[in-house]
């Protein structure tokens, strides 16, 4: 995994950290020795877990996943017993590539063939999905302006600094580490953890 940063680590970390903190989750690092595992978020425990073994890049684009999952897979926003992998997996990653857009930071090289591989192009997915990857990746760029300012102000189409959504046309592709790590990595619905 390997993302483009060209921002203050501390003070993006201290400010996604903020918005785990005021959402009652505890956030925390851990080594993680599996390559395609960045981290998760266990909605049962309130926790977001990302991988401390990595490059600080890396660790802002998880986060920003995690943040993604934390608000748009919680108890009161799915149904536990209908929960499709795919699905919320291709909702956290897009939500954390549109978020990371707006601060100027490029995950497009992983998180295209990420968001390929766990939607395959299947339109019902990505159309489900538009709805909440716009609201929730306004949610975090709303939070992120109101933790002391926006770390990166953008005009957007209409001229103003609101944020503004976008959904990317993804198409099928493999992704940087293939099907093999896409099948390691698991879900747990019983236990609400999402990775």
């Amino acid at each position: 995994k390997t993302v483009d940063v060209d921002v203050n680590f501390k003070k993006l970390e201290s400010v996604l950290l903020t918005i785990i903190k005021d959402n009652d989750f505890k956030f925390r690092y851990e080594e993680i020795f599996n390559e395609s595992l960045g981290g998760w978020t266990d909605h049962t425990v309130k926790e977001i877990v990302c991988k401390e073994n990595t490059t600080e890049a890396d660790k802002i684009h998880t986060i920003l996943h995690e943040i993604g999952h934390m608000f748009a897979h919680s108890n009161e926003e799915l149904d536990r017993k209908r929960v499709y992998r795919p699905l919320v997996e291709t909702e956290a990653e897009t939500i954390a590539y549109v978020v990371a857009d707006y601060l100027n930071i490029d995950t497009s090289s992983y998180s295209i063939g990420y968001i390929a591989n766990w939607s395959k192009g299947n339109e019902d997915i990505l159309q489900e999905s538009v709805k909440r990857i716009s609201k929730f990746a306004n949610v975090i760029m709303e939070k992120i302006e109101e933790q002391g300012g926006i770390l990166r102000k953008r005009n957007n189409e209409v001229g103003g600094t609101t944020p503004h959504f976008f959904y990317p046309n993804f198409t099928n592709g493999v992704g940087p580490f293939g099907m093999s790590a896409l099948r390691s990595q698991c879900v747990s619905c019983e236990t609400n953890k999402y990775f």
